[in-house]
């Protein structure tokens, strides 16, 4: 964290060290202050996709943890089940697409 502070005060408007330090305090389970680093970093450079896919992931987890009511364990497990329900809905996309590239290969082959 102190590499962090450091960046920052050579140039409090580098905004991946916000980045950086919000995913430490992620990482630490620190999620209001990842958050807010977050929004910092957003503040300056608004379209930084690191930011914005990390916000997004901390607040879905804080959400996650707070429907589980704070029982041990519960987030974990629809966390799982979440991670399992994106997993196939990017392979049913991938099946999808790997389908129509088949139909657009025959139709080549097959004038």
């Amino acid at each position: 964290m102190k590499c962090y502070q450091s960046a920052l005060e050579v140039d409090n408007s580098n905004h991946d060290a916000y980045v950086a330090r919000g995913a430490a305090y992620a990482n630490m389970r620190r999620f209001e202050a990842a958050v807010g680093e977050f929004r910092k970093a957003l503040a300056i450079s608004p379209t930084d996709k690191n930011a914005k896919k990390f916000l997004e992931t901390v607040v879905e987890q804080m959400k996650i943890e707070k429907d589980a009511g704070g029982k041990d364990g519960d987030w974990k497990e629809k966390l799982i089940a979440k991670s399992v329900r994106r997993k196939q809905e990017r392979d049913s996309t991938h099946e999808t697409s790997d389908k129509k590239q088949e139909k657009m290969k025959k139709r080549k082959s097959n004038p």
